[in-house]
């Protein structure tokens, strides 16, 4: 972490300071290694950061690792040469952990191999938040001679200071931002622009889909008989922690509120198959509804998602997959409206970043015995929000969906996913690929 200069290689040149680190000149990287190893949900929100690093650097060859399961969006993204899956593998008896690589045996071997072989001239860990996932140390075993990510946030300063331990380029925002626009400092700071406080406007996050999971997705409508000239509200009741997940009895009840508002409204349950009992007990309780859970894989509920009126989702990744398609969507959070704004639950942090409009609904306060922040081992504070409240902002984001929603939802997509990649190719001299609508299907 002292001073360096570019070397006979031609790799990127930066110099360190003792107190701040000078401009990284992203045009004369080679190799770029992006590393982000969190959910589904996050790497959504990091797809405005890995679009303008494109842009800032369009001859460099950008390689991403991320966690297995969000390998088969990230596969397709069209601003990274290389995607591979990150499985850490603790060996018996204390051994060193070893890193499997995942996903088409091309881009495996041909990143293995300059991973191993220290290739990189810059590793990026565009995470700010702890790093659980040991992203920060997978950077430093590449060996680039750069590497930047950010601080350590306070909240988390008692796992130890990792960003010191394993970055030579640290940004630091000591303050409560969205992801977005974290990333969006980030790359500033990459392209030169030392002001790393603020807000930033990073544009829209985004989605891809092959034809085959839009086709895969309008055969199961077909088979449960969904009419999409009528109002279609997706329903995510799933939620890696339990304390985020909104108990079936009173999601029931809202969702019955729902039907007397707007009279046909159709429900469509999405998720994983554990979340099929939950489903069920929706559907067995509600006039029209019904369930596709554990039938889809990640790629085809995100068409499914962009084809509905309104998602209705807990805090977690499918809310995200629907505001990167443009659909509104209404997020059930158990952050309490005066928690802490650090907290990795806080809308101010992880709100759906959407084009359209996005509501999400929290308890006034915290419910006895968490306080600035919702730890409970079950549903504990989501259980304040007042149900009334929720069904009709339900009601009014459908509703609004409906009255400015001329184009059936399906055209809709594909003209933005026709837009959008026309866009990636116009932007600059490395083509973007693949297209959205092209390409291998890899499903979960």
């Amino acid at each position: 972490m002292s001073e360096m200069n570019s070397d006979e290689a031609g790799r990127c040149t930066a110099a360190r300071p003792d107190t701040e680190a000078a401009p990284i000149d992203l045009k004369t990287c080679r190799k770029i290694l992006v590393v982000k190893l969190d959910w589904i949900g996050d790497f959504v929100l990091v797809t405005p950061f890995l679009r303008g690093l494109r842009l800032a650097a369009p001859h460099a060859q950008i390689d991403l690792m991320v966690w297995p399961g969000a390998l088969p969006i990230a596969e397709l993204c069209p601003y990274v040469d290389r995607t591979v899956g990150i499985q850490i593998s603790q060996q018996p008896q204390g051994g060193a952990a070893q890193l499997e690589f995942l996903g088409k045996q091309e881009s495996r071997e041909g990143l293995l191999f300059d991973y191993a072989n220290h290739q990189y001239d810059l590793a990026i860990v565009p995470r700010w938040d702890n790093d659980m996932g040991h992203a920060t140390l997978i950077s430093r075993g590449s060996q680039a001679p750069l590497r930047v990510g950010f601080s350590v946030p306070h909240l988390y300063a008692h796992v130890g200071d990792y960003a010191r331990a394993n970055l030579t380029h640290i940004v630091s925002r000591p303050f409560a931002a969205h992801d977005v626009e974290h990333n969006a400092a980030l790359l500033r700071y990459l392209k030169g622009d030392l002001s790393v406080g603020g807000d930033a406007d990073a544009g829209p996050v985004e989605m891809w889909v092959l034809k085959e999971d839009m086709d895969a997705a309008i055969r199961l409508l077909q088979e449960v008989s969904v009419d999409l000239s009528r109002p279609v509200v997706a329903i995510c009741p799933g939620a890696s922690g339990a304390n985020r997940r909104m108990p079936v009895a009173k999601l029931r009840g809202i969702l019955r509120r729902v039907e007397e508002l707007l009279p046909g409204v159709q429900f469509l349950v999405l998720g994983r198959s554990s979340e099929q009992q939950s489903a069920l007990v929706l559907c067995s309780s509600l006039k029209c509804c019904s369930e596709l859970c554990g039938r889809t894989t990640i790629r085809e509920t995100a068409a499914l998602l962009s084809l509905v009126t309104v998602a209705v989702s807990m805090d977690s990744g499918p809310a995200h997959i629907a505001a990167a398609t443009d659909t509104p969507v209404v997020v059930f959070s158990p952050h309490p409206l005066n928690g802490d704004a650090i907290d990795n639950h806080s809308p101010i942090r992880f709100r759906p970043w959407s084009r359209t409009e996005s509501a999400v609904l929290q308890p006034e306060e915290a419910v006895w015995p968490c306080r600035d922040r919702c730890r409970g081992e079950g549903p504990n504070c989501i259980l304040g929000i007042p149900d009334e409240v929720s069904a009709q902002t339900i009601y009014r984001l459908t509703k609004r969906a409906l009255d400015h929603k001329e184009r059936n939802r399906m055209a809709a997509w594909q003209a933005l996913q026709g837009e959008q990649f026309a866009n990636r190719t116009a932007a600059g001299p490395k083509p973007a690929q693949p297209c959205p609508m092209e390409g291998e299907h890899a499903g979960v």
